[in-house]
């Protein structure tokens, strides 16, 4: 992931590009893979683990709506 610093005002210009972070990461098509945290401090990505070994981890949960059902649960 690279960073590039830009100046909008007077004129549009752009600095350096550098190095935020490395590592291999998952990316496929032109969608965007990552998201990043509300506060813009933290960046969500998932690792690539192609070195051919058993990964612990083959299944993701995503709860939508979870304060409706936390109501549902009271």
């Amino acid at each position: 992931m690279m960073a590039v610093p830009i100046v909008t005002d007077p004129a549009f210009e752009h600095g350096t590009p550098s190095l935020l972070f490395g590592g291999s990461y998952l990316f496929s098509g032109p969608a965007r893979h990552y998201d990043l945290s509300v506060d813009g401090e933290r960046f969500l990505m998932i690792k690539d683990d192609s070195s051919g070994g058993e990964s612990e981890a083959n299944e993701i949960h995503i709860v939508h709506n979870w304060f409706e059902e936390l109501k549902a649960l009271r």
